[in-house]
């Protein structure tokens, strides 16, 4: 008789390590399902901010496209500038397209590039006078803002500090 109740309880608790032992695993697997979960969350946001720089990249490139084309037509920039009656400018983004317009008007008779804005101030290109938003601002006829993607930020931020016209460097260039 006593043999047949220690087989009970051992069955009994046989069952209990089983009922644990299928707990630990379901919650193992719980476990390794939200880790797969957050990596897939990363992995959707990395290619999302991977689209996100393909399509500035395309819209950079349709905009050096469409300024070559008129460079090799023999125009250039000038006559926006000339046209509109702005003669000093300031240029806020001095990465590759602000670089490429500062350098388009030096010597430019029109139009005079007074400085250059940007928030990278140490990394800039040094081929203008450099402003950050914090100093006393100069008066200028237009700010021409290169840094596209984030333009209508961007000319937010400067309606605080500035009275004249802010443009996208598309509005300039693809105005030709």
């Amino acid at each position: 008789m006593e043999h047949s109740k220690n087989n009970v309880f051992a069955k009994s608790l046989g069952g209990f390590y089983m009922q644990v032992g299928l707990c630990a695993i379901i919650l193992s697997l719980a476990a390794i399902g939200k880790g797969l979960l957050n990596l897939l969350w990363k992995i959707k946001r990395k290619i999302e901010q991977y689209e996100t720089d393909l399509k500035n990249l395309k819209r950079h490139h349709a905009i050096l496209e469409h300024w070559l084309n008129t460079k090799i037509k023999g125009q250039n920039l000038e006559p926006y500038f000339e046209k509109n009656e702005f003669r000093t400018i300031a240029v806020y983004g001095l990465g590759t397209l602000g670089c490429c317009l500062c350098r388009e008007l030096q010597g430019s008779s029109v139009v005079k590039v007074e400085y250059g804005i940007d928030k990278n101030i140490e990394t800039s290109k040094w081929i203008v006078r450099l402003k950050k938003l914090s100093e006393e601002i100069v008066p200028v006829d237009a700010v021409i803002v290169t840094a596209i993607a984030s333009f209508h930020d961007i000319k937010r931020e400067l309606e605080k500090y500035y009275q004249c016209p802010i443009l996208s460097l598309e509005e300039v260039v693809y105005s030709l």
